[in-house]
């Protein structure tokens, strides 16, 4: 444990500064001097830095908080390098502008970074010793390291332990081991990916630095929604806990590895959180007083946080009737899938159409969505090489002629928004058990047209073709 008085300050508000800190070298790149306070709170369910409701008044004691925090850590290292800044006034009020109160930066601050070449975070956490005296639950950016694919595992323990909790359903949400594990590894990236934003509460994870300080925060475990619902009780969130794979090359990230299930009724409860941490921690890490570091879960009013679920902005949920047909791009879906490796998506019995009948489906399918946007799904898609998943619509699409409405396929649109306009392009088609898996992402509760009885996905769900799901993912 270090000396320092660092070791004192808790993990969350050491982030928080870090995460302050950021902002300002933002601010200092585009030219400005101040940093807009705006950004310190938001309405959509986040904490912002320091306070649940962050007001004006509020202002001075961020100032002092950052302040206090660099004095304490940062005035031996400014005096050692003869900088003309303070340690101890980096920050500076005021509530003339446009944006209401804002930070302003200092002179002395913002010349010495531009004539030292520095960051302030680079300033901050490299003149200070920091060293968390336990563990702690941490929300905001999670360290990772590698720039691979995120891998996915789940234990057989952890696998039963969600399966006799979820309201499976044989039409919406069926009992399938390799449709579960693609559903929980989207969720998961999606968690990771929105963890990297700032104030995004999507993960929570517990973890200590590691040893030599420098700000290196290392995850023991991290905890996710999955957004599906206890059986016995649908105010109860299923969450996951998982730990890093033990085995890791230089260049890859660790591949989570899924060992416990959590009940959102369960993080309230000392008992229960320390359990499951002792549980998933062990025998790879001896820590200490968890009965202290268990309940930082629970917010300054003693209510309880409960990790976000996946949320797809509406432009990806209707489609906009007022883009037909001007603003509906088709050019290269033909092309496309007459590409080889698509040549098996169009079943058997209409191999015979044509480019023209082809695109004609395709437009079809389009203006059925502009007369009915109801039928429009969402898919949550990832490539198989890319780690970067985006939400897609997904419209029934029919081969036999017009005015036939059975799907034998689902056409994927892309959306692009240009100054509040929405845009489509219609990329492809997809076989639909890829569709249902990737559409049941998004949409666990069901209620649509796509269901696991259709001809074209029951036999993929089947245990002796489970392989063509696994393969599709």
């Amino acid at each position: 444990m270090s000396n320092s008085p660092a070791a004192e300050w808790p993990l969350a508000k050491i982030n928080a500064i870090k995460a302050l800190a950021k902002q300002v070298d933002k601010a200092l790149a585009n030219g400005k001097f101040f940093v807009p306070t705006n950004f310190l709170s938001s309405a959509n369910d986040t904490k912002p830095l320091f306070h649940e409701k962050l007001r004006s008044k509020d202002y001075p004691d961020v100032v002092k908080s950052v302040n206090a925090w660099l004095h304490t850590n940062c005035q031996g290292a400014c005096e050692q390098k003869q900088w003309p800044c303070k340690a101890g006034a980096v920050f500076v009020t005021d509530d003339r502008g446009q944006d209401g109160v804002r930070l302003w930066i200092t002179k002395a601050w913002n010349d010495t970074i531009r004539q030292q070449r520095e960051t302030l975070e680079g300033v901050l956490f490299s003149a200070a010793v920091v060293q968390s005296q336990q563990p702690g639950w941490c929300w905001g950016p999670l360290p990772l390291r590698g720039t691979s694919k995120v891998g996915f595992k789940i234990s057989t323990s952890a696998l039963q332990e969600l399966g006799d909790q979820i309201a499976w359903d044989e039409k919406y949400f069926p009992k399938n081991p390799v449709f579960l594990h693609h559903y929980l590894k989207m969720h998961l990236r999606h968690a990771l990916m929105k963890n990297q934003v700032l104030y995004s509460r999507s993960l929570a994870w517990f973890g200590a630095e590691l040893e030599g300080g420098d700000h290196d925060y290392k995850p023991y475990t991290i905890l996710f929604n999955t957004n599906l619902l206890s059986k016995y009780d649908r105010k109860v969130n299923l969450l996951v806990m998982c730990v890093p794979n033990k085995f890791e090359t230089e260049n890859q990230q660790k591949p989570w590895f899924a060992v416990r299930m959590v009940l959102s009724s369960e993080l309230a409860c000392t008992h229960a959180m320390r359990n499951h941490l002792r549980w998933s921690l062990q025998p790879d890490h001896s820590v200490d007083n968890l009965a202290d570091a268990s309940l930082v879960l629970i917010d300054e009013e003693c209510r309880v946080v409960v990790p976000s679920v996946m949320r797809v902005p509406k432009e990806y949920l209707f489609f906009d009737p007022e883009a037909w047909p001007e603003r509906v791009n088709y050019n290269g879906f033909v092309e496309h899938m007459r590409d080889a490796q698509r040549s098996d998506r169009i079943p058997r019995e209409f191999v015979h159409l044509s480019d023209d009948d082809l695109r004609s489906r395709a437009e079809w399918a389009v203006q059925r969505a502009w007369e009915s946007p109801n039928i429009v799904l969402s898919q949550w898609f990832c490539d198989k090489n890319s780690e970067q998943a985006v939400p897609q619509l997904i419209l029934p699409l029919t081969l036999a002629p017009p005015p036939a409405l059975e799907p034998r396929l689902g056409l994927v649109l892309e959306v692009n928004i240009n100054n509040g306009i929405v845009y489509y392009n219609v990329l492809t088609a997809l076989p639909l058990y890829m569709v249902f898996s990737n559409v049941l992402v998004c949409q666990p509760r069901g209620g649509h047209w796509l269901t696991a009885n259709l001809p074209d996905v029951a036999p993929a769900l089947m245990p002796e073709n489970e392989r063509m799901l696994a393969e599709a993912d």
